[in-house]
C-alpha cells in the first residue's frame, strides 16, 4: 500500500483534473450556444439587408446616420 499523503496528493490531482475536465465541458457547451446565437443574428441580418434590397434596390447604408447611396457599377 502507499502512503497516505501519497494517496491523497494523487487524489487531489485526479479531483482537480476532473474538475478542469467539467468546466471544460461547460465552456464547450457556452461557444455551442454563442455559435448558435451569431448565426441567428448573422441570418436575421441577411433577412433584413434582403428586405432593404428588394425596398430601395442596391445601396450602401451609413449605419450610424441611416442614409443611404445607392450603388452605381462603373
Amino acid at each position: 500500500k502507499i502512503e497516505e499523503k501519497e494517496l491523497k496528493a494523487i487524489q487531489e490531482l485526479v479531483l482537480s483534473i476532473d474538475t478542469i475536465k467539467k468546466e471544460i465541458g461547460r465552456m464547450e457547451l457556452e461557444k455551442i450556444a454563442a455559435f448558435e446565437k451569431y448565426q441567428d443574428m448573422n441570418k436575421s441580418l441577411e433577412e433584413r439587408a434582403d428586405a432593404l434590397k428588394e425596398k430601395y434596390g442596391d445601396i450602401n447604408v451609413d449605419l450610424s446616420t441611416g442614409e443611404y447611396e445607392e450603388i452605381t457599377e462603373e
